[in-house]
C-alpha cells in the first residue's frame, strides 16, 4: 500500500531535516515574466524569486508530519503533529463575538458571495466536472458563504457617544484583559451537499495588525496579543458545524481560490518546473498524489496547512482518520487567474505500522532529537498570513483584479 511504503522513506526524511542537513541557497534565482491583460488594459512586470532549497524542504516537513498526523490513530500522530487537538469546536459564535469578531455572513453587500458562476466564471468548467453546484444558497444553489472581520464586534468598546471607534483604536475585553482589533478577515464558504469547504479570501490577525498597528515587518508581535481564536482551520470548523453539524464526517474536499501568497506561489512554481510544465495548465490542472514530495510541499504549504489541520484535529467528531488523497493544482480558463488548490479529501487506509528507529551512523552519531521531541508546532504558523497581497484595481466588470506582491528576502 502506497502509505506503508511511504512511512519508511518519510521517516529518514524527516531524521534528515531534524539533523540540520538541509541544503540552503540564497534568494538569486528569479525569473522575470510580463503579463498583459487586455481586460485591465495596463501591462504588469512581475518578479517571481523562485523558492530556495531551505524554503522547500520545510514545506516538506510540515507536509509530512500533517500527512502522518491525518493518517495515523490519535496515539501515533501525537508524535509528528502538535497540537493535535484544539479547544475550539462547535459553531464558534459565542466565541467569535467574544473574540472581538463581527459576523458580516448577513449583511447586505455579503448577499451572494458564494454564487461562483459570476465570481469564479473561469472555474465552470472544472465545477461541472467535479459534480459540484456553483450556485449561493440564497439562489437555491448548496454553497453558504460565512464572512467574519476582527473589527466593529459587538464585544468592541463603544465611544461615550455609543459610536464605534476608528478600526486602529478599537479594542475589547476577554478574562480581564484587554485587546486590540486587528482587521483580520475570513471568508470560507461551506458546501455540505457536495462535502465542499472553500476558502475564498484569508488574512490573518498577525497580517493585518502589522498594517493598522504600523508594526514593521521585522518586529515580532507577541502571540499572546492576538485573538486566541484566529486560526483558519479552527473557524473553518466552526462554518462546517452550522451548515453540516448533522454530518461532521462528511468533508470530501477544500478548494483554495486564486492562490496569491507568495510563498505558496513559489511552491507551485517548483512543484510544476518538476513535472516538466512551465506554468499551471487550467482544469484538468496537475495531480499529485500523497506519495510524492510535491504533494507534501503543497500540503505544507500556507494555503495548504488549514486543510490539513483541521482533519488532523477533528478525529472524533468527523468518525475516523481522514486525509489529504491527493492535490490538484489548476488554473482558472481565463489565463490572465491566479492557480487554485483542490485538496481530495478520502478516509485514511489503515494505519502502516510505526517506522524503525534510526540507526546511528558507524562513523557519525546521530545527534538529531526523536521526531516526537522535535514535532512542531504547526499551527503556530497556519495562524500567519495566508494572502499577502494589495489590490490595485479592478477591471469594470469586477472579475479581474491588479494585485500588488511585495517580495522581501529574510
Amino acid at each position: 500500500m502506497e502509505l506503508i511504503s511511504l512511512a519508511f522513506l518519510v521517516f529518514v526524511h524527516l531524521v534528515f531535516l531534524t539533523a540540520g542537513e538541509i541544503t540552503q541557497s540564497g534568494l538569486t534565482d528569479k525569473s522575470l515574466t510580463k503579463h498583459s491583460n487586455p481586460a485591465i488594459g495596463s501591462d504588469t512586470e512581475t518578479v517571481n524569486v523562485a523558492t530556495t532549497d531551505d524554503e522547500w524542504d520545510r514545506a516538506v516537513c510540515k507536509g509530512t508530519k500533517l500527512l502522518f498526523g491525518t493518517t495515523l490513530n490519535p496515539n501515533q500522530a501525537i508524535l509528528h503533529c502538535r497540537p493535535l487537538t484544539t479547544p475550539w469546536h462547535g459553531t464558534l459564535v459565542n466565541e467569535l463575538t467574544t473574540w472581538g469578531y463581527y459576523d458580516a455572513s448577513d449583511d447586505d453587500d455579503r448577499k451572494g458571495a458564494c454564487d461562483f458562476e459570476t465570481k469564479f466564471s473561469g472555474l465552470t468548467r472544472a465545477f461541472r466536472e467535479l459534480g459540484v453546484g456553483m450556485h449561493d444558497y440564497t439562489d437555491g444553489g448548496p454553497n453558504r458563504c460565512f464572512t467574519v472581520v476582527h473589527y466593529d464586534g459587538p464585544a468592541v468598546e463603544k465611544n461615550p457617544d455609543g459610536s464605534m471607534p476608528r478600526r486602529s483604536t478599537q479594542h475589547y475585553t476577554v478574562n480581564g484583559r484587554r485587546y486590540r482589533i486587528t482587521g483580520a478577515h475570513f471568508i470560507i464558504g461551506v458546501n455540505s451537499k457536495d462535502g465542499y469547504i472553500f476558502f475564498i479570501d484569508r488574512s490573518s490577525p498577525e497580517t493585518q495588525a502589522r498594517l493598522i498597528w504600523n508594526v514593521p515587518t521585522h518586529i515580532p508581535i507577541p502571540r499572546d496579543e492576538m485573538p486566541a481564536l484566529r486560526s483558519s482551520s479552527d473557524i473553518a470548523w466552526g462554518f462546517w458545524n452550522r451548515v453540516s453539524g448533522y454530518n461532521l464526517g462528511g468533508i470530501n474536499a477544500f478548494i483554495s481560490f486564486e492562490v496569491v501568497n507568495e510563498e505558496t506561489g513559489r511552491i507551485i512554481d517548483r512543484a510544476m518546473k518538476k513535472n516538466g510544465h512551465d506554468e499551471v495548465p487550467p482544469w484538468p490542472g496537475v495531480r499529485f498524489n500523497s506519495g510524492t514530495e510535491e504533494y507534501r510541499a503543497l500540503l505544507g504549504s500556507p494555503n495548504g496547512l488549514a486543510a490539513g489541520y483541521l482533519l488532523t484535529q477533528h478525529k472524533r467528531e468527523m468518525g475516523g482518520n481522514k486525509y489529504i488523497s491527493h492535490i490538484i493544482v489548476f488554473m482558472e480558463d481565463d489565463p490572465t487567474g491566479w492557480p487554485n488548490l483542490l485538496f481530495k479529501v478520502d478516509w485514511a487506509p489503515p494505519p502502516p505500522p510505526p517506522p524503525p528507529p534510526p540507526q546511528p551512523s558507524a562513523t557519525q552519531p546521530l545527534q538529531a532529537k526523536s521526531i516526537g521531541e522535535h514535532a512542531q508546532e504547526l499551527q503556530n504558523e497556519e495562524q500567519t498570513h495566508v494572502e499577502g497581497a494589495k489590490i490595485l484595481g479592478s477591471s469594470r466588470d469586477g472579475k479581474h483584479i491588479v494585485r500588488e506582491h511585495v517580495i522581501r528576502a529574510t
